[in-house]
């Protein structure tokens, strides 16, 4: 079984299902973030992040997105066919690993993946490149 990071994955649901990067952008509560840290020194996590991608990266992730847009599709339409809302959680949770193993198969992890896509939607110019690869 495939490892991963429960908040890479959180954000890759979040992009994938098109939910607000607001709630993929989340961090949990807990020991490991203290009060103590004034808002000067604290990373606004809505601010653009540079991140080198190179146009092989970018293709790969071109790739995978496609694939994952494919996967995700195939999930909307077999959810009106759910009879129950546990059936539909398994439809969405056999999507989700289809998802992580198309990702994989391109070499890239789903933090990688997501960082990408984060870094697409930011940046105008990453567009315009990604739209060139596709």
């Amino acid at each position: 079984m495939t490892h991963f990071k429960p908040l890479a994955l959180a954000t890759f649901c979040a992009l994938t299902f098109g939910l607000s990067s607001h709630l993929a952008a989340a961090q949990p509560a807990g020991d490991e973030y203290t009060t103590q840290e004034s808002p000067s020194t604290m990373q606004d996590p809505s601010a653009p992040q540079e991140m080198e991608i190179s146009d092989s990266q970018l293709a790969l992730y071109a790739q995978a997105a496609t694939k994952v847009e494919e996967i995700r599709q195939g999930i909307q339409e077999q959810m009106p066919q759910a009879e129950s809302a546990e059936q539909a959680q398994a439809f969405q949770e056999e999507a989700m690993q289809q998802m992580v193993a198309a990702v994989e198969s391109f070499g890239m992890t789903v933090e990688e993946y997501n960082q990408i896509a984060t870094a697409v939607q930011q940046s105008a110019e990453m567009q315009s490149r990604l739209q060139e690869l596709m």
